[in-house]
């Protein structure tokens, strides 16, 4: 994930921002955090290697 992040120039507080957080922090803290950086991280392979 610290790969795509630096890739495509995103940060915490994008990610919030794109799943709907009101913050870095509270995305940071959610119980599902390791679930949608997993999507994120599935979502950019097959975009990029099809």
């Amino acid at each position: 994930m610290k790969k795509i992040k630096k890739e495509l120039d995103l940060n915490d507080a994008d990610l919030a921002e794109m799943f709907g957080y009101a913050n870095a922090n509270s995305f940071r803290t959610s119980k599902v955090k390791d679930k949608m950086q997993k999507w994120l991280e599935l979502f950019y392979h097959m975009i990029t290697y099809k």
